[in-house]
């Protein structure tokens, strides 16, 4: 029939201008422009001074504070930081590349595949730098260790992704047509929960009721778990938070962002 003629038509056309450029060609592109849209958000010099400012501020505060009874207190301020700064910043950056995306998906200008690869490869480099420009003022301030400082900071990496990838879920789910609330609403009580949950403020081991499985659900509980270890002398996490060993807790970490990056 016609419409079917017009169909297989439409589909060798696709297919044609699809390969008009190599899969690591249209990577490479896609990647060159993610770098340039970084300079608006992950590398503008706004945010690089934000971190400067608050690494000083962190360390001021908490000068020379490790191995004292204020670490926790450093320590919990690392965790924090690290998840409202970047679940905000990619709350109000994502949906206008959602929406460039959603444009050129359907003119068929390139694969999803080659999409997801290029933002990996380009905002893995610049997703470094503001919280490395953090944690160099704040870390030999607070007078951490090298190791210890190593261990935090790629901890804190870690962190940052799995709440960059929170920012980016509350965005699209918030901009649901069925939606009730919208997206700062969402991030901030999503926030709220990881951070109160998370052992610092409250012990889990003392909530009411059958409450205490919500601890299992904040990132917050095994990243601070992760980093108590890794500063502590005897390298014992603080009970408050996770009792799982140090591989176990990276490896729970880990998941969580692999499948949130999934979603």
């Amino acid at each position: 029939s016609a419409n079917a003629a017009a169909e297989v038509s439409m589909s060798r056309t696709k297919l044609r201008r699809r390969a008009r450029l190599p899969f690591h060609r249209t990577v490479w592109l896609l990647a060159r422009r993610q770098v340039r849209q970084s300079r608006s958000t992950l590398l503008k010099a706004d945010e690089i001074a934000l971190n400067v400012l608050i690494g000083v501020i962190t360390g001021l505060i908490w000068w020379q504070s490790a191995g004292s009874d204020a670490e926790q207190g450093a320590l919990f301020f690392f965790v924090a930081h690290m998840t409202w700064w970047p679940g905000f910043l990619y709350l109000f950056a994502f949906p206008a590349e959602v929406a460039v995306l959603t444009k050129e998906l359907l003119s068929d200008a390139y694969s999803i595949e080659a999409y997801l690869l290029s933002k990996v490869v380009a905002d893995t480099p610049s997703e470094i730098v503001c919280p490395s420009v953090f944690f160099a003022c704040a870390l030999p301030m607070c007078g951490f260790e090298p190791v210890a400082s190593v261990c935090i900071w790629l901890t804190m990496l870690l962190q940052f992704q799995t709440s960059a990838i929170i920012g980016m879920l509350c965005s699209i789910v918030s901009d649901h047509p069925r939606c009730p609330i919208s997206a700062n609403t969402l991030i901030s009580a999503v926030n709220v929960l990881q951070m109160c949950a998370g052992g610092f403020l409250r012990d889990p081991r003392t909530y009411p009721g059958g409450l205490r499985w919500l601890s299992y659900t904040s990132i917050f509980y095994y990243s601070s778990s992760i980093i108590s270890q890794v500063s502590s002398p005897t390298h014992t996490a603080d009970p408050r938070y996770s009792p799982l060993g140090l591989g176990a807790n990276v490896a729970t970490l880990l998941a969580i962002t692999v499948g949130l990056k999934l979603c």
